[in-house]
């Protein structure tokens, strides 16, 4: 059995441009929505969420014969650089 994962737009060691995920979520609260802060605060980099499920993905790929491919931007995000590093 084949099983395939695709992570688009995963900020794996987190990210500095949270500021915008911060900002919407005032506006989406202001909005009377409910929203979830917390994941927002895990996407900061260094996050210790991330740090942790980074540490559990190396074992998973030491104890399993998985095969992993990755990409990264090679051009800027108008606006806002280069979005994501290995």
């Amino acid at each position: 059995m084949i099983f395939r994962v695709i992570f688009l737009g995963t900020p794996h060691r987190g990210s500095d441009t949270t500021i915008w995920a911060t900002i919407l979520d005032k506006i989406a609260i202001a909005g009377l929505h409910a929203t979830n802060s917390i994941i927002i605060q895990e996407l900061k980099s260094n996050s210790p969420t991330l740090s942790r499920i980074s540490r559990q993905f190396a074992r998973t790929l030491a104890d399993k014969e998985l095969k992993v491919i990755s990409y990264i931007e090679e051009r800027p995000t108008p606006g806002a650089g280069f979005v994501s590093t290995l």
